[in-house]
């Protein structure tokens, strides 16, 4: 794995979540957040979305639109040169 540190939320109470991660070989994406607990919220989501369940194996997690800026940063290679 090529795993590069993109960032995290610069005000995240305690400094460590949501992050986000690339894996330059792989072109995987891998974020921690904040797991989308509630049921009504999730009933939303998915409605939103036109399904009706979370598959297995997978979850919703939330982070904060100021954090949009660092998925851009998944799009560029180590060069700073945008990838894709």
């Amino acid at each position: 794995m090529a795993i590069r540190y993109i960032g995290k939320w610069k005000e995240s109470p305690d400094g460590d979540s949501p992050t986000l991660w690339m894996d330059d070989e792989t072109d995987l994406c891998y974020m921690q957040g904040y797991v989308v607990a509630d049921l009504s919220v999730q009933a939303d989501l998915l409605a939103a979305s036109g399904r009706d369940n979370i598959p297995a194996g997978e979850t919703l997690i939330s982070f904060h639109r100021d954090m949009a800026d660092l998925l851009a940063e998944v799009k560029r290679d180590d060069t700073g040169s945008e990838s894709g």
